[in-house]
């Protein structure tokens, strides 16, 4: 009895193990991938048009962009995309500022760096408005907020992967 408890077990080990090889292969590989979620991103940008007039869009830049592309800047009034370095997870010191947009905003906006993006790491795009001479003044009254006075803000990375889009922006 002995002797065929140990050939038993090794067909039943072998067998287990031939059908999981066999069910990785042969199992359609879109049954066990669920429908895919929205990025934070994405939610944070359909959030802010749903609450105000005015919103931001960036993608991740590429590492080393000494200027980045805002893929739109939607503004109720005349004002400036200002890109900040993140400060242990809120927006530091500004590294760059848009040319004045007019009230609308603009598509691919582009705004100079004063330092190249480092890989890896997380900055902030805001929208502040021009008191009506043309110039940028980092005065906090100016940020851009919605109704319930949050700040119209958000945030991308640079990956040396990253390829911001240059078509329409379709949110």
């Amino acid at each position: 009895m002995k002797r065929l408890a140990i050939p038993i077990g090794f067909l039943i080990f072998g067998a287990a193990v031939a059908g999981l090889i066999a069910w990785t292969f042969f199992w359609p590989a879109s049954t066990l991938v669920t429908e895919e979620l929205p990025t934070l991103r994405q939610q944070t940008f359909e959030q802010m048009l749903d609450v105000g007039t005015d919103a931001i869009y960036v993608e991740d830049q590429p590492m080393g962009a000494e200027e980045i592309s805002v893929g739109f800047a939607v503004m109720h009034e005349a004002g400036f995309v200002v890109v900040f370095a993140d400060a242990e997870g809120v927006p530091g010191r500004v590294i760059g500022v848009s040319g004045a947009l007019p009230s609308g905003g603009g598509e691919h906006v582009a705004v100079s760096l004063q330092e190249a993006l480092v890989d890896g790491e997380i900055y902030y795009a805001m929208l502040y408005q021009d008191d009506g001479d043309g110039k940028f003044e980092p005065d906090l009254d100016r940020q851009v907020a919605d109704p319930e006075q949050n700040v119209v803000v958000m945030t991308f990375a640079a990956r040396p992967d990253a390829v911001p889009e240059d078509g329409p922006i379709l949110p």
